[in-house]
């Protein structure tokens, strides 16, 4: 992902929101918060009740993505 198309006043204001966030950088650090967790488990059940989606297993010949949420 580029920011090549956001205006400089764009660009600044998005250097300074996430210099100045100080926080958990992967799952490991995020897992160990409990508001995280809750933050999670909150979001989770939302979904479930808004049938928006549901957990199914992969066909074995399938992989899932990792989205770069590797420890």
């Amino acid at each position: 992902m580029t920011c090549n198309h956001f205006s400089p006043s764009n660009k600044a204001f998005l250097v300074a929101i996430s210099s100045s966030v100080d926080g958990p950088c992967n799952f490991s650090q995020d897992n160990q918060d409990l508001r995280w967790k809750e933050g999670m488990q909150n979001e989770i059940q939302a979904l479930k009740a808004s049938n928006t989606w549901t957990l199914e297993r992969l066909p074995q010949t399938k992989h899932a993505l990792t989205l770069g949420l590797q420890n």
